[in-house]
This record gives structure tokens, C-alpha cells and sequence, in this order.
């Protein structure tokens, strides 16, 4: 079934069936798995999606400060470049960096060849911004098929996905968004943001919501339910890995 088909299908099933399809595929694929969770914690690994934006990412890392929370930030490459002081200082105040790209386009829609080499030059342009090395990597859009998640693993990235998703870019209002969180995320899950908004090709309309307030009202709602947030790093440090088979176009 071509990755499309299989994406449609994903979709048109309910979240009891979506679950109960994992646990039968997700352990016969273990060995091609990405990094959806952890058993057996009340961390949540807290990571942020399509920055850095000069706009909105120093508004997030102050909503963290004030609550002494580290994340994992997967910046898109051409964006890190642009604002580099913007990734020093998100490196300075100890959270991590993970590549989503060399730009923000779908994986899946590069032929062989040219995404190995977007995925190259991505890491050895991220690293270079950085000054270190970069171990995981989240493709835009959650976009991957066999190919793109082989290839990420032969280069010694990381893939990591996500269990819960907060629809931080969509116009939600924010306590809406809050609620959400409180509503999807688990106990050694990894949460889904963003600290800036990439849209598809020729939508470039961001979310009219203030996202530090986000931010705020999302950590506020996973401290009343007793979870750490944590950068990806510190939760699969602590606790068994669970890996899901996460192919979609």
C-alpha cells in the first residue's frame, strides 16, 4: 500500500483502533521504531517544532525560565542560520537542540538521493551553528516512510515523534490548548509544540495567539497532573524506551 493509503487509513480509524493496531505492529517493528515514549515515568518529554523565529522563540524559552523547564527544540536549518543567537541562547539556558530539517519541506517528497543529502548537509549545517554534535531528528510534518527513517538512522540521527499533540498550530485559543494537554498527554509521553509557525507551501497565516501564554497555560496544566517536563535526552536517559512504527506521508 503506497505510504499515502496507509496515512488515509491511520486516519480514518478511531483512537482505540489506531491503539490497538500499535500494540500488535509496534513490537514486530521494534527494530525500525521512532522514539515516541518512555514506560514507567512521570516525566513528559517537552519538545518544540519549526523555530527559531526571532518573534516568538525568546517570548517561549522566558515562559520556561519562569518556570525552571528544559526542552528539545527541532529548528529548521535555514531559520537557525538566520538567527544563530537566537540557538546559542537556547543552548545556553540547557535545552537541547534536534535537527527538523534542512528546510521545512516533507521528507517523503524527495527522491532517494536528494533527501540523503538534505539530511546531510541539514545535520553538518545544524552542527555548525551549534558548535556540537546533534543526535535527534524529527521530520517535518511527521512526514516518513522506510527509506527516510533508514536513511536517518545510517547517519546516526535519532528519530523522534511524538504521543501527544497540543494543535498549538491551529487558531485554538489558548486555554483550549492547555486543555488539550491535559486531555492527550501521559505519563512518559513526548507533547508536540511550537515556538513558531511553518505552514504548508503558500500558508503563511501563524496562529493569532500569544505563545508564551500557550506555553504557560500547557505547563501550568501538566504540573496540576504531577509530570515533569523534560528534554528528550534527560527522558530516555531515565527510563525504557518504547518506539513506535511511525511511517506516514
Amino acid at each position: 500500500m503506497a505510504p499515502s493509503a496507509l496515512d488515509a487509513t491511520r486516519r480514518s480509524l478511531p483512537p482505540w483502533a489506531r491503539q490497538a493496531v500499535r500494540s500488535v505492529v509496534d513490537p514486530v517493528l521494534k527494530p525500525w521504531g521512532s522514539i515516541s515514549s518512555v514506560r514507567g515515568s512521570r516525566s513528559v518529554g517537552l519538545t518544540f517544532d519549526d523555530g527559531p523565529d526571532p518573534s516568538t522563540t525568546p517570548r517561549v524559552l522566558d515562559a520556561l525560565a519562569a518556570r525552571g523547564v528544559c526542552a528539545t527544540f527541532f529548528v529548521v536549518v535555514t531559520r537557525a542560520e538566520a538567527a544563530p543567537e537566537i540557538v546559542r541562547s537556547v543552548l545556553a539556558a540547557g535545552h537541547e537542540i534536534g535537527l527538523h530539517g534542512l528546510d521545512h519541506r516533507r521528507p517523503t517528497t524527495l527522491a532517494k538521493g536528494a533527501f540523503d543529502g538534505w539530511l546531510r548537509e541539514g545535520r553538518r549545517r545544524l552542527e555548525q551553528v551549534c558548535g556540537r554534535a546533534v543526535r535527534w531528528y524529527r521530520p517535518p510534518y511527521g512526514a516518513q516512510s522506510f527509506r527516510t527513517y533508514r536513511a536517518a538512522r545510517r547517519s546516526g540521527l535519532d528519530v523522534v515523534v511524538w504521543s501527544a499533540d497540543v494543535e498549538d498550530w491551529l487558531d485554538h485559543a489558548p486555554s483550549q490548548i492547555a486543555h488539550l494537554a491535559r486531555e492527550r498527554v501521559a505519563p512518559g509521553g513526548i507533547l508536540l509544540m511550537h515556538d513558531a509557525y511553518q505552514g504548508e507551501p503558500g500558508d503563511d497565516r501563524p496562529p493569532s495567539f500569544d505563545r508564551c501564554e500557550v506555553v504557560d497555560g500547557v505547563l501550568e496544566k501538566l504540573e496540576e497532573e504531577n509530570l515533569r517536563p523534560v528534554p528528550i535526552g534527560r527522558l530516555v536517559e531515565a527510563s525504557p524506551v518504547h518506539r513506535t512504527a511511525w511511517f506516514r506521508a
